[in-house]
């Protein structure tokens, strides 16, 4: 059986731990364990009640009044909230939960409700790209003892985020963006970065293959991009790129460089939301001419 840390139920549910550690105080419905270090552990039903219980809590009920319902009371709750944002928050509950259990057709059936009810762009933005915060996916630092469990699903928002680039239509502003891999695990952050750029207006190009350096330097010089996006680690990778950098600079000087693994690599920070807002302001004023 898999247990979540605290910190896990923080990321998923949006409570903060002193206010869980709070909650445990007052209520009996959270009972964790200890580990051997003496730190809270809590299994998949639990972590599933505190997402049942965040989620009535932010929609008016006071969590002492929750505390008292049984499952057939909350679940009639949960039927009364029923409107867009309700759905939403409830869609990516249940894909917190079926990754819990491992359940990838579950999985599936839910992000496949969620596009035929409001189509892949709501879908990506309003429910993957939430999950993919909440779990980790988009900024994988640390290993959890969850990984198997999110390796699992990563190819089902894959496959979605691959179709929303698809359907993504570049506009003619000039601005692409050429996107490589170097470490595996980091390819649902720049797919997902990939889309938003489309969604832009850019055109965008992806090398999901291993590329060497020689190969890299000419497709960049027959491409000729406006940004050039990878996320790698490592030190041998590390050489790799701040010699791409250091060729960029004399054959391609008025290209951005942005590394999504590495803080103060030319011309952004590691963070996603930064790259998107720049994205953005460079596509509205393309559009503009401002």
């Amino acid at each position: 059986m898999i247990y979540f840390s605290i910190k896990d139920l923080e990321s998923f549910s949006g409570i903060k731990a002193h206010t869980i550690r709070t909650w445990e105080q007052r209520f009996s419905f959270l009972q964790p364990k200890r580990s051997e270090g003496l730190r809270r552990t809590y299994d998949g039903d639990e972590l599933k009640l505190i997402l049942d219980i965040s989620f009535l809590n932010r929609n008016g009920y006071k969590v002492s009044h929750i505390a008292r319902m049984d499952k057939e009371e909350m679940d009639a709750l949960f039927l009364g909230l029923c409107d867009l944002n309700h759905m939403q928050e409830k869609a990516i509950n249940e894909l917190i939960c079926c990754m819990v259990v491992m359940d990838i057709e579950g999985f599936n059936r839910v992000l496949q409700s969620c596009e035929t009810a409001w189509g892949i762009n709501v879908t990506l933005n309003e429910v993957v790209l939430p999950f993919l915060q909440k779990t980790g996916l988009l900024h994988q630092k640390d290993q959890k003892n969850y990984d198997a469990h999110l390796l699992l699903v990563e190819q089902s928002l894959k496959q979605k985020i691959i179709l929303g680039i698809e359907q993504a239509t570049a506009k003619k502003y000039g601005q692409t963006a050429l996107f490589y891999l170097c470490k595996k695990k980091s390819e649902t952050e720049l797919l997902y970065l990939q889309y938003e750029l489309k969604m832009a207006g850019f055109s965008v190009f992806y090398i999901s293959s291993p590329v060497v350096f020689n190969q890299l330097c000419a497709i960049a010089d027959v491409i000729k991009p406006t940004y050039i996006i990878t996320s790698s680690g490592g030190r041998s990778q590390q050489v790799d790129t701040e010699n791409f950098i250091n060729y960029l600079k004399g054959h391609l000087p008025q290209t951005f460089f942005l590394n999504l693994e590495n803080k103060g690599v030319l011309p952004f920070q590691n963070d996603l939301q930064t790259a998107k807002e720049h994205f953005r302001m460079e596509a509205r004023a393309i559009t503009t001419g401002s």
